[in-house]
């Protein structure tokens, strides 16, 4: 019974001293420091340029409806800085609602670099493809999948006005039918 009881202590004393150095391993892996030296303990410590890096991966209408209302900093760092907006919604994604025109695309047309969107994104609202113009001044890329023709012949002058297109991208919803009038 006393040999029991010596081992028994022993096994204590090394799983103590274990968690000791597991929970030490955690502390020390979660302790971040900033450039001063100073802890980050939580997100919104984080600098605005990391956030910034992450927004870069993100869709604007995302990163809007995420972080806007989240506190005033991210409000102030996604709607009062130069941060470029890229609208990419595809199929299968969320729709550009009334409200992401009203709220994001229209006040901040000037910041958007890139706009990818399909027939179902801006059909479902007032937004039409004739309201791109010179106003998006930024706007470098444009991709538009499943265009009807009609729409895409109205569009197109506009394009003239973009100083910065580098980019464009179409796929015409009624096939190559009427793509040779197009290019005519």
């Amino acid at each position: 019974i006393i040999l029991s009881d010596i081992s028994m202590n022993q096994v204590k004393r090394q799983l103590n001293e274990h968690m000791s150095s597991d929970e030490k391993t955690k502390k020390l892996r979660n302790l971040k420091f900033d450039k001063n030296g100073t802890k980050i303990t939580c997100i919104e410590h984080l600098s605005n340029e990391i956030f910034y890096e992450i927004f870069d991966y993100l869709d604007g209408c995302d990163i809007f409806d995420t972080f806007s209302n989240l506190n005033i900093r991210f409000k102030c760092l996604i709607l009062y800085s130069s941060l470029p907006i890229k609208i990419h919604r595809s199929i299968s994604s969320n729709q550009i609602t009334e409200y992401h025109y009203q709220k994001l695309i229209i006040p901040y047309r000037h910041r958007i670099i890139s706009f990818h969107i399909n027939d179902k994104s801006y059909m479902s609202f007032s937004f039409s493809l004739h309201m791109i113009d010179e106003s998006f001044s930024r706007l470098e890329s444009l991709v538009l999948y499943k265009i009807q023709y009609d729409i895409l012949i109205y569009f197109l002058p506009n394009l003239i006005t973009l100083p910065r297109l580098f980019s464009l991208k179409i796929g015409l919803n009624d096939g190559l039918r009427n793509f040779s009038k197009l290019m005519v």
